[in-house]
């Protein structure tokens, strides 16, 4: 506020010179640095600094089997036939 009363005013509008465009730079980078700490302080991350969790592929499942389970060959008698009679017709 000091410094806004002490810029000239001319015609309604005030006159800004190098040496106040520079303080009042140096001021905005003050505050935002003032507001930085206080985010930290609170625990706030910044924007963008959290990833969200990448979630890992699942093993894929064999398929139960609910019907008759056929024989293997080795379990079959020797007597056997290999190949079932079907009827002629």
């Amino acid at each position: 506020m000091s410094l806004k009363d002490s810029l000239p005013k001319e015609n309604g509008k005030l006159k800004i010179a190098r040496e106040d465009a520079q303080s009042i730079a140096a001021l905005v980078k003050s505050w935002e640095a003032c507001q930085q700490r206080i985010q930290v302080h609170r625990r706030v991350p910044n924007p963008g600094s959290l990833k969200h969790a990448v979630e890992k592929p699942t093993k894929k499942r064999k398929p139960y089997c609910f019907g008759p389970i056929e024989p293997s060959f080795r379990e079959m008698p020797d007597n056997a036939p290999l190949v079932a009679a079907t009827p002629a017709g």
